[in-house]
């Protein structure tokens, strides 16, 4: 095997140094923006959360008032007397319970936008995992 001279070795070394500085920005840049893609993911996340969380809260409310129409039926069945106060407790429940659809009907469109942003930051999360797989499978 001959010698090689210093200063190609040095060349050779220079451009290794150099290429692996570039493969090293490029997997800084792909990193950084896999890490602000699952950012965005978690945070769309946790809007769906407190999304289902007001829509549980908001499902009690409605048991709540199913389970008060119900004592109030039980109530005038019982007590033919108290007729008219029976029927007042009903229709509030009735109120309470329709409100509470409504603001589920209210929630359902932005749950729907959640997901959708949701499917989207997965959607480009997974492009920029690929991408970085394959960049580092070339490199």
């Amino acid at each position: 095997m001959l010698p090689v001279p210093p200063l190609r070795a040095a060349d050779c070394l220079f451009r290794h140094a150099t290429q692996t500085t570039k493969a090293t920005e490029e997997i800084t840049a792909q990193v950084s923006a896999m890490q602000a893609a699952t950012s965005k993911a978690v945070e769309t996340i946790r809007g769906i959360a407190a999304v289902v969380a007001d829509m549980s809260e908001m499902a009690s409310g409605v048991a709540a008032a199913v389970e008060e129409q119900s004592a109030a039926t039980r109530e005038i069945a019982t007590a033919s007397v108290g007729v008219a106060a029976g029927t007042e407790t009903a229709k509030r429940a009735v109120m309470e319970m329709v409100a509470g659809v409504d603001r589920v009907s209210d929630a359902t469109p932005r749950l729907r936008q959640l997901s959708e942003t949701l499917r989207s930051d997965a959607e480009a999360l997974a492009a920029s995992v690929d991408s970085t797989i394959m960049s580092l499978r070339a490199a």
